[in-house]
C-alpha cells in the first residue's frame, strides 16, 4: 500500500488519508452484512468513532508536516548563521595573521635599529676610552717630569741657602 504526501494541508490531503484509511478499515474491521433489496453487495459501514479517529489522524499528520517545514526553515536559518560566523572567523584569522606579520616586521626593525645604536654607542665609548687613555698618559708623563724639575728647583734653593750661611 503506497502513501503519498502532498504538501497541501487542505482537502486533498484529507482525501488521500481517507482513501488510505478506508482501505485499511476494509482489511481490518469486520464488515456488517446487510441485505440490500436490489441484490447488490452491501456497502461497508464506517463507524463514527473511526471517522473521528481518522480526522484526528489527518489533523495530526498535517501538524507534523507543518512542524517538519518549520524545522527545515529553522535548519536553513541555523546553517546560514553558521556560514556567516565561519566567514567572520576566517576574516578575523586572516586579519590577525596580517597584524602578527606586521608586528614581527616592526619588532625585527626595532631590533636592527637597537643593534645599530648599540654599535654606535660602543664605538663612541671606545673612542672616549682611547682619548682618556691618551690624556692620562700625557698627564702621567707631565707629572713625572715636573717632580724632577721641582727637585731641581728645590735643590737650587737648598744650594742657595747653603751658600748664604
Amino acid at each position: 500500500m503506497a502513501f503519498t504526501w502532498k504538501p497541501s494541508y487542505g482537502e486533498a490531503t484529507k482525501l488521500i488519508i481517507d482513501q488510505w484509511a478506508n482501505a485499511w478499515v476494509l482489511q481490518t474491521v469486520p464488515q456488517i452484512q446487510t441485505t440490500v433489496p436490489n441484490g447488490n453487495p452491501p456497502a461497508p459501514v464506517i463507524f463514527p468513532e473511526l471517522t473521528q479517529g481518522l480526522q484526528r489522524l489527518t489533523d495530526d499528520l498535517a501538524n507534523v508536516q507543518q512542524q517538519i517545514e518549520q524545522l527545515k526553515a529553522s535548519q536553513e536559518q541555523i546553517t546560514g548563521r553558521a556560514a556567516a560566523i565561519a566567514e567572520q572567523i576566517k576574516k578575523s584569522q586572516e586579519q590577525m595573521g596580517r597584524d602578527n606579520a606586521k608586528a614581527v616586521e616592526q619588532l625585527n626593525a626595532a631590533l636592527a635599529q637597537m643593534g645599530r645604536r648599540n654599535a654606535a654607542v660602543a664605538e663612541q665609548l671606545k673612542a672616549t676610552q682611547e682619548q682618556l687613555a691618551e690624556v692620562a698618559s700625557s698627564q702621567a708623563a707631565g707629572y713625572a717630569r715636573k717632580p724632577m724639575s721641582r727637585l731641581s728647583s728645590l735643590q737650587k734653593r737648598a744650594r742657595a741657602k747653603s751658600r748664604v750661611r
